[in-house]
């Protein structure tokens, strides 16, 4: 049976619907779909700043992580290369300096503020270590070896010069003592192993030059070559020297090379320093035989040599015995004839010196000088750069062939022998005030010839320069004092013109001098400008050095100063008169 439909029985009227409120909700709805959509873009962009914010930091931190990372790489970097080229051949050093800059790069702050970073950077350092180290070890080994072989071959050279020496003295004890085969068999044979076991420690340096020091087998033979000719030229050049004591150095010469190997067996203290079955070529012959003859030659001639430098220290010695005796005759020691002669005899003056000394204790002859030559010695004497023994030479020339007497040269002698000679004319300004007294006392110049009493005038005003700056004297200072003193004076002798007659004394020169020139100590002035003090005598254009200073002692004598005010005004006075002469040192 089928089921019943349902069937609408009730007709409703459709009318129009009041849908105000409706609008209403609907319109609240879109305002919320327009805010959530508003919301959401606004959220959007809050986000997407926030993470263009976090890229940025992101960024930020990874570049202040590469800054310090390729900061810190470079520094490694730079720091590995320069050692590894300051310690080119030295590996030792090279690594000892590297691990030194190790410690220092994983102490760096901050390293462990990034996870792996010093894990990172020891691997990076030592990479690199190891990197640069490289060319400094293969250079160290490289130096090494070669250093090996050079001390290698070093230590056979000194083994062949021992084995040259010990030969040598073999041969001189078989001269000198008289040892012979027949009456000494027990010290040839001796002698003999000797000589084996040399050959056979020689034998095994050989092999160990290829076996340790990479020597090849053409090296090794040539260097073995080398050392067999040294040595076969050091033995036989001993017994050249032991022939040529008795004028057979070339006889000898001419038997080995005609035929070295016979000569050797010939001679059994000379066999016995080599082994059995020893063998000279024909090569080895002429090179030894060229090398024994040249020794011929340069000894001769080294003697020759000897010979003229013994010479020439005799008459060096010699001169010195004639300069002593010449200083003794010219002073107070006793000086005999006996004396002289033994001197002669003995070879410590020569002939012409004896009979000059003789002549000169005898006769008046010294007593007359010629003043350019002693103005001329005296100028040497007083050159800084003259050599003592040429002074000397020239000192005992001049007395030998009478240009001056035995007073001018002991006194210039006791010049060169006062070790204040240097001292003297190396003083400031003593060079100038020299030059300047020798042209002002003589203006036509050195090449004129010297008009009378000139060259005596210069000589004495030379020697007065030279005694009063020994004494401490500037010679700057004094100059024009002993210019007016010798320029008045050419004809008379140092003794008239030092010791003048009627020289009054210092305490009354003091006594007559007024001391009240010039301001008292307590109304003195010092010009700013100047420097001068108003307390001493003259201007400060025309200072009078020596009345200044006498007043200073005087006043100090009558208490009118104390020793301290003295000194003050003595040392600022003294200082002025450096300036006012252009001294400043």
């Amino acid at each position: 049976m089928a089921l019943p439909e349902y069937q609408r029985t009730v007709m409703r009227q459709v009318q129009q619907a009041d849908m105000s409120e409706a609008r209403v909700w609907e319109t609240l709805a879109n305002q919320l779909d327009n805010f959530s959509s508003t919301i959401g873009s606004v959220a959007s962009n809050i986000n997407a700043k926030n993470k263009a914010a976090d890229r940025a930091k992101s960024a930020a931190e990874k570049l202040t992580i590469t800054n310090y990372i390729n900061s810190r790489e470079s520094e490694i970097l730079t720091d590995l290369h320069k050692l590894s080229i300051d310690n080119e051949n030295d590996y030792t050093s090279y690594i000892t300096a590297a691990q030194v800059l190790k410690e220092t790069w994983l102490n760096t702050e901050g390293l462990d503020s990034i996870k792996g970073m010093r894990q990172a950077f020891e691997t990076l350092i030592d990479k690199k270590t190891q990197e640069y180290g490289k060319k400094p070890y293969e250079l160290e080994q490289q130096k090494l070896k070669t250093e090996g072989r050079v001390l290698a071959t070093d230590n056979l050279n000194a083994s062949i010069s021992d084995a040259i020496f010990g030969g040598e003295a073999w041969i001189e004890t078989h001269y000198e003592g008289n040892i012979d085969l027949d009456t000494n068999l027990d010290l040839y044979e001796e002698q003999s192993k000797k000589s084996v076991n040399t050959f056979l420690g020689m034998m095994q340096k050989f092999d160990d030059l290829v076996e340790t020091h990479n020597f090849t087998a053409e090296e090794v033979i040539k260097l073995e070559d080398e050392m067999i000719s040294k040595h076969l030229n050091g033995i036989i050049t001993g017994e050249l020297k032991q022939q040529m004591k008795t004028g057979n150095g070339l006889k000898m010469i001419r038997e080995f090379k005609a035929d070295p190997n016979k000569f050797i067996k010939q001679r059994p203290h000379l066999a016995a320093l080599f082994v059995e079955g020893y063998a000279i070529d024909a090569d080895k012959r002429t090179d030894v035989g060229e090398k024994l003859l040249k020794f011929w030659t340069d000894t001769n001639k080294d003697n020759d040599y000897m010979e003229a430098q013994a010479e020439k220290q005799l008459k060096i010695e010699q001169a010195n015995n004639f300069s002593d005796f010449i200083y003794m005759l010219g002073g107070d020691s006793l000086t005999i004839e006996e004396d002289i002669i033994k001197a002669r005899n003995n070879g410590d003056i020569s002939p012409a010196q004896h009979d000059t000394l003789l002549d000169g204790m005898r006769s008046d002859k010294y007593r007359t000088e010629d003043a350019d030559m002693k103005l001329k010695i005296q100028q040497m004497l007083y050159n800084p750069n003259s050599k003592q023994q040429d002074i000397l030479e020239v000192l005992n020339a001049a007395f030998t062939d009478n240009d001056i007497n035995w007073g001018t040269y002991t006194s210039f002698m006791s010049d060169v022998r006062s070790g204040n000679l240097s001292d003297v004319t190396t003083t400031p300004y003593f060079q100038t005030a020299s030059s300047n007294l020798a042209a002002r006392l003589h203006p036509e110049g050195p090449t004129a010839k010297y008009k009378k009493g000139i060259a005596d005038a210069i000589s004495f005003a030379r020697r007065e320069l030279y005694l009063r700056t020994l004494d401490g004297e500037q010679p700057i200072m004094i100059e024009d004092e002993i210019y007016e003193r010798w320029s008045k004076v050419k004809n008379q002798s140092w003794d008239e013109v030092m010791n003048p007659p009627e020289v009054p004394a210092v305490e009354e020169v003091l006594e007559e001098l007024d001391t009240n020139v010039g301001t008292s100590l307590a109304d003195s002035e010092v010009d700013s400008d100047t420097g001068w003090d108003t307390y001493w005598i003259g201007d400060a254009n025309k200072p009078s050095a020596v009345q200044t200073e006498m007043k200073i002692a005087k006043q100090l004598d009558e208490g009118l100063i104390d020793e301290q005010q003295a000194e003050e005004k003595l040392q600022s006075f003294r200082t002025y008169m450096k300036k006012f002469y252009g001294i400043t040192k």
